[in-house]
């Protein structure tokens, strides 16, 4: 792997294999102390190889279990190395951000970057493309943002990649220093940054408040503090459009300009050009547009966070390991889990009763289903013995009510109309051929889908924020 940029994305999909049951190996090397604890932070195995063994695919292989998914992150990995991993028996994932490349030997072909959609391959492999499958780690997806308001003093983060071996870093806050705004600055300098000790000493001088956060911990908040984010167009910038960051990207590397460029077609984000993104010249004069513009971020911002929702690690996921699901009936040590997949935030937006459920009022309710003889509760669980989430069936007068929740890390992959497919199954088998109803909200269009696919058909239905479905 080269560039902390990669690193970063695979931890995304480590983290994502291991959320579903899966074990995960990092083989590399691992120049950055910091991104090794990282690695093992997240109690994932690391195993460290020499520069020779790493493109050494022998050397690789040895590492790896029978019949092991081995992901390949790194311009260095060449259809020769490809070949031979697949040749050892091995399923391959290689994940690429150029495009255009017929001699892949791959499984699945992972680009992420936007305007990824329109690049041709000629590989055989499975294609995921575009930022639909945008691997954002764990921290991101936690992060819930309050509410932006934009004061008199511009709140301006400056992050330009783990490494930035052309500090291009310094090249901003030189140039931010010429505009007299009123700001206060954040530099987010990477484990592999060689130019520390020089932004430390811009920043003693500095004419505006500069604080240089050398690998912070909590990299999301201080994202979210920013009211724009200056960036290189690499990894971050898919981070900074799902967090909804007003951003201006700067193409430092080849490899940027095609998802840059889609960026900047989309609207979502201010696009500096390859080339131009070293010149004070160039960059004075985008900022100070960009600062003249202010009216327009938050529309930008909305239309970054519609290209990434989030989900693109689990679907990933679901790609190279379709689910395979199993029901069994609930039982009285799944009280604590049902509590928390009905108090989770898209759960209760979705639901007709909105407000949150007290732990109380959950185990009343548990309590009585438990031991009723018309409630039939189903939890699924993956081929790795993980829940994936909840379907359950409540008998009225000769029909039966159907509700379902997944869990939250499951959902964007298909798995509810699978889910409620299985559940109805299961549950004519072991209470009869009755009519099975389903009513859905109008808005809830992932779960409507999901029905559709099942096989329910839609009713008709007098109220209009209510749709209603039956089997």
């Amino acid at each position: 792997m080269i560039g902390s940029g990669h690193v970063m994305r695979c931890i995304a999909l480590a983290q994502a294999w291991s959320d579903r049951g899966g074990k995960v190996r990092f083989v590399s090397r691992l120049d950055s102390p910091l991104l090794h604890q990282r690695l093992v932070h997240e109690d994932f195995e690391v195993v460290a190889l020499s520069s020779e063994e790493v493109l050494s695919p022998k050397a690789m292989l040895v590492q790896a279990p029978p019949k092991s998914w081995i992901v390949l992150d790194g311009y260095h990995f060449g259809s020769d190395y490809q070949r031979r991993v697949q040749e050892a028996g091995h399923r391959v994932l290689v994940l690429d951000d150029v495009g255009g490349d017929s001699n892949l030997c791959a499984d699945i072909i992972l680009n992420q970057n936007p305007g990824a959609q329109s690049v041709s391959y000629s590989s055989g492999a499975i294609l995921l493309a575009g930022p639909r499958y945008a691997l954002l780690r764990r921290e991101f997806l936690a992060y819930r943002p309050g509410e932006r308001v934009r004061e008199a003093t511009f709140r301006v983060l400056v992050l330009m990649g783990g490494g930035d071996q052309c500090n291009h870093s310094l090249l901003v806050l030189r140039t931010l220093a010429k505009l007299n705004r009123s700001l206060k600055v954040r530099c987010l300098v990477g484990p592999s940054n060689p130019h520390r000790k020089e932004l430390e000493a811009f920043a003693e001088n500095a004419p505006y408040p500069l604080k240089i956060d050398h690998s912070p911990d909590d990299v999301v908040s201080l994202m979210g503090w920013a009211d724009l984010a200056v960036s290189s167009a690499g990894v971050t910038a898919l981070e900074l459009a799902f967090l909804g960051v007003p951003s201006m990207l700067l193409v430092t590397a080849e490899n940027q300009i095609q998802s840059a460029g889609a960026m900047a077609k989309a609207d979502a984000a201010e696009v500096l050009e390859f080339g131009k993104a070293s010149k004070m010249s160039f960059l004075e004069s985008a900022l100070r547009t960009r600062f003249e513009n202010v009216d327009v971020w938050s529309a930008q911002s909305l239309r970054a966070q519609q290209l990434v929702d989030g989900l693109g690690a689990t679907r990933v996921c679901e790609s190279m390991e379709p689910a395979e699901l199993y029901l069994r009936r609930v039982k009285k040590e799944d009280r604590q889990q049902l509590f928390a997949w009905s108090n989770e935030a898209n759960t209760r937006k979705a639901s007709f009763q909105s407000g949150v459920i007290s732990w109380e009022d959950h185990c009343q309710w548990f309590a009585v289903k438990m031991v009723d003889q018309q409630c039939s509760i189903y939890i699924a669980e993956n081929q790795f013995g993980v829940s994936a989430g909840v379907v359950r069936f409540e008998d009225r007068d000769d029909q039966v009510f159907v509700s379902v929740a997944l869990e939250p890390r499951f959902r964007g992959c298909g798995l509810g109309g699978h889910l409620i497919r299985l559940g109805s199954q299961r549950y004519r088998q072991e209470c009869g051929e009755k009519t099975l109803v389903a009513l859905v909200k109008k808005s809830n269009v992932p779960s409507r889908r999901a029905f559709e696919i099942a096989g329910y058909r839609r009713m008709p239905l007098k109220n209009p924020d209510m749709f209603r479905y039956e089997l």
